[in-house]
């Protein structure tokens, strides 16, 4: 792009960063559609942006707004931050962690400790594997997250 020029996509990227920043949720969406009608191309980092605030957005359907903002980017593009956003919003439901999951592993994203947090947190399913996976990964655990699988643990027994 010339000197001089300004992108549309890192424009309407720092929008969305604003939006975030001032807590204008309920603009976002709509901001987005807006955009997305005008043929533009919507950077990945701005959906995954959007996605890892996405319990503070409120639409009439969740499913409905969080398959349409993953159709405005290709799944080869997903980032890691896309994932762990995904896996925090499905973090109670279990095959669409999993799901997600294997997705990260399948296209070569490192998994990080906030991917798997929200697990620890809220799933009473699949806490010891994923505690399996992060001892086989490297990735260093706190002691939040072990008071979770240990809560998870003991819950799951009464």
């Amino acid at each position: 792009m010339p000197r001089g020029k300004t992108n549309p996509s890192k424009t309407f990227h720092k929008t969305i960063r604003r939006l975030l920043d001032e807590g204008k949720y309920d603009e976002i969406i709509q901001s987005i559609r807006t955009f997305d009608e005008s043929d533009a191309t919507i950077l990945p980092d701005t959906i995954a942006n959007v996605l890892a605030n996405f319990q503070h957005i409120s639409t009439p359907s969740n499913q409905e707004t969080i398959d349409y903002l993953l159709s405005l980017i290709k799944e080869e593009n997903y980032t890691e931050l896309v994932y762990t956003s995904l896996i925090k919003i499905y973090a109670e439901c279990d095959p669409m962690i999993l799901k997600y999951y294997e997705m990260m592993k399948k296209n070569g994203i490192p998994v990080k400790r906030r991917t798997l947090a929200p697990i620890f947190e809220h799933s009473h399913t699949y806490n010891f594997l994923f505690f399996n996976e992060a001892k086989v990964q490297g990735v260093s655990l706190t002691i939040e997250d072990y008071s979770n699988i240990l809560s998870n643990l003991t819950h799951s027994c009464h």
